[in-house]
């Protein structure tokens, strides 16, 4: 059984600090509050830890993508424009 108290529990202590990065996300009171109620508690646990560290992961690498794509259309223009500048000089 975790115990969201202890904070000699080095999983809880990660979940925890991991949340409070992200936002808080009030994980707290949606896993823990109720645990009778709840069936497979540890999954629910990891699946929240994998989701809380491979989003923002993934978000980074859209944004990173839209960036760079951004960045080739701008070079682009540039270059049309150079060449327009160097055929009026000529």
């Amino acid at each position: 059984e975790l115990d969201v108290s202890n904070p000699h529990h080095l999983f809880m202590i990660m979940l925890k600090t991991i949340t409070m990065m992200l936002g808080e996300l009030d994980y707290e009171r949606s896993y823990f509050e109720h645990p009778n109620d709840q069936h497979f508690n540890i999954t629910n646990l990891i699946i929240l830890l994998l989701f809380a560290i491979i989003m923002p992961i993934l978000l980074m690498n859209l944004l990173v993508g839209l960036a760079i794509g951004d960045l080739m259309q701008i070079q682009q223009n540039a270059r049309l424009k150079r060449l327009a500048t160097q055929v009026q000089l000529h």
